[in-house]
């Protein structure tokens, strides 16, 4: 079962967290804010999530992160901000720039 990392912004207390959700099934999730135990609840179709159909269905899931994972920042926030540590921060213009040298590197144009 693969699952992808997912940051959420919990407007209750005003701050971002991380959760690993499973996209590979057609299926309702509920995501509870580790800081304030705020409900987030999402539906995840074919791959994709979203706000619309939830509270259909009772939810299939429950997910509860830990502390660990919440911030008041942001996560790419907070990348940029640590990149003096040798962070690998991927921006829209960074990752352009890579598959161009990449490309170049194999001689593709």
């Amino acid at each position: 079962m693969s699952r992808i990392l997912q940051e959420f912004y919990c407007g209750e207390c005003k701050g971002y967290f991380l959760v690993k959700l499973n996209i590979h099934l057609n299926h309702e999730v509920e995501i509870i804010c580790p800081n304030c135990n705020h409900e987030h609840r999402r539906c995840i179709v074919d791959g994709q999530i979203f706000e619309n159909g939830r509270y259909k269905t009772n939810s299939k899931e429950k997910i509860r992160p830990t502390n660990v994972s919440y911030s008041k920042l942001p996560l790419t926030t907070h990348m940029q901000q640590v990149r003096s540590r040798n962070s690998a921060i991927l921006t829209d213009q960074m990752q352009s720039r890579w598959l161009e040298k990449a490309h170049d590197e194999r001689g593709e144009t």
